[in-house]
């Protein structure tokens, strides 16, 4: 009898968690204790209800284990949603810099400065707001008008003794655009070289000019910029070599020359809402090549008072 009332755990403080130390200790204990009682008593009658002393320290271990899953399960679902908050607040930023970037451009037009034209470097914040597009498939529609043919992705080779326009295969309908080429080997091929942009229902299948109706414009290699049959003040020329493209800002509908990434001194307001890229020449071997198509966050060009506005005709 004095037996049963001995503790079967000989630990210190009996709320502990159990250890495996404590566990083979209790078994010997006992292992012991049943031997010891079942000599003396008739095992008929063995109370084995008396043994149980306390409640056996494994039951507690599982609990304590199920406690613990239990949190870590909470954990992960708390952090699981601030992940998820942290990316709709991140999405919600990066949209309201792009629905404020028109209105940082119209912040721009009205900026003054002394200096001359403003070059497309001007600031670094503008480089970082820059997505540069992979090229996955021909640029321009070349063999459309049967002028041109397309030498890999980019590149643009006249085959014919024709002159006419071939045309971008995409259509610039939003964000804000610059696209930059580099004539090569066209001057000593063609009379006349001009790039320039056209509304996207203009027949570019048709071999002709841009700039001749109200539905194009361009940029002659000579400086003179065309549109709707009116020659406008002569900006700088190009030639072979020299990057050459356009920034068109789909947003507040304007258009900007750019030579060697600096802005020229003359641009085009409420341009058509759908417009496609056109570069113009003439002759056998004339070549050219799409050194560049940006997305822009926002706009890079800036408009300086000594700039000249041109109205897109109706």
């Amino acid at each position: 009898q004095p037996l049963l009332h001995l503790p079967l755990m000989n630990i210190a403080d009996p709320d502990a968690p159990a250890t495996v130390a404590d566990l083979i200790n209790f078994e010997q204990r006992f292992v012991t204790m049943v031997t010891k009682l079942l000599d003396e008593t008739d095992s008929t009658n063995f109370p084995i209800n008396d043994l149980i002393v306390k409640e056996i320290p494994t039951l507690k271990v599982k609990e304590q284990k199920k406690a613990k899953k239990k949190k870590k399960k909470k954990k992960k679902k708390k952090k699981g949603k601030l992940q998820i908050q942290k990316k709709k607040k991140e999405k919600k930023v990066v949209r309201s810099e792009d629905d404020s970037s028109s209105d940082e451009n119209s912040s721009s037009d009205s900026d003054s400065s002394s200096s001359g034209t403003s070059s497309s470097s001007d600031s670094s914040n503008s480089r970082k707001a820059i997505q540069i597009m992979k090229i996955k498939k021909p640029v321009f529609l070349s063999e459309a008008a049967g002028l041109a043919k397309n030498v890999g992705f980019n590149k643009v080779v006249w085959d014919r003794e024709r002159s006419g326009t071939v045309v971008t295969d995409q259509i610039f309908i939003k964000g804000i655009w610059r696209i930059e080429i580099v004539y090569s080997n066209a001057r000593s091929h063609s009379r006349d070289l001009a790039i320039g942009i056209i509304n996207a229902s203009w027949d570019f299948k048709e071999p002709k000019w841009m700039g001749n109706d109200n539905q194009s414009m361009d940029w002659n290699h000579t400086g003179t910029v065309f549109l709707n049959h009116d020659e406008h003040p002569s900006i700088k020329a190009f030639n072979d070599g020299d990057d050459i493209g356009v920034e068109i800002n789909m947003l507040r509908r304007t258009c900007h020359l750019l030579h060697k990434g600096v802005v020229q001194n003359v641009y085009f307001v409420n341009i058509p809402r759908q417009v496609r890229f056109g570069v113009s020449a003439e002759g056998q071997g004339c070549t050219f090549e799409v050194k560049e198509i940006k997305k822009l966050k926002r706009p890079m060009a800036k408009i300086l008072p000594e700039h000249r506005r041109v109205e897109w005709p109706a």
